[in-house]
């Protein structure tokens, strides 16, 4: 089936995976967990506006270098999907795109969570003045965000480890049995 660049979108991918793949996993769980808890506590224990865009810095920081490891990883897992990776999806009725779509959507992740952390640093102080509460709320989502990215990447390793470990097995099938796999 020829395939366009339509096809390789990021909101096509992200329609693609299930709900249940994307918010039914201890991942977001934990994130939302971590979110709300963060949000709760910096509240009452840490209220100045400073102290939470200081740690959202360290989220920016953090978040980009883990895009670059997610770009790596896909490279990684592209390069392994050779001709008898290929073979072996195939006959499992599955294609390359249902395993590499997650580094894409893992990607949008990741710059949702850049982009909301840096409009949390660009307007903390101005709405911590106007409304405590806001600003709290807008802190406990930066948290979501990374931490959901965070467990994200951690997610892509294991996807990356399955692909690697797949591909040198394929290695030691004979021929005949690739060709027929």
């Amino acid at each position: 089936m020829p395939l366009d660049v339509n096809d390789f979108r990021f909101w096509r991918a992200f329609r693609s995976v299930s709900a249940k793949q994307m918010f039914r996993t201890w991942d977001f769980l934990t994130a939302v967990s971590l979110g709300v808890l963060s949000s709760f506590l910096y509240s009452h224990f840490v209220p100045q506006a400073t102290t939470q865009v200081a740690v959202a810095g360290d989220f920016v920081a953090i978040a980009g270098a883990l895009f670059g490891v997610v770009i790596a990883g896909f490279a990684i897992a592209a390069a392994l999907l050779d001709e008898r990776y290929a073979r072996a999806l195939r006959a499992k009725k599955q294609s390359s795109y249902n395993l590499l779509r997650h580094f894409l959507v893992e990607g949008g992740l990741l710059v949702t969570s850049l982009t909301v952390t840096l409009i949390y640093r660009a307007i903390a102080q101005p709405v911590y003045t106007l409304s405590h509460l806001s600003a709290h709320l807008m802190f406990g989502a930066a948290v979501f965000f990374f931490f959901w990215s965070l467990f994200g990447a951690l997610q892509l390793m294991t996807l990356v480890l399955g692909v690697a470990v797949t591909s040198t097995e394929l290695f030691s099938v004979p021929k005949d049995e690739r060709d027929t796999a």
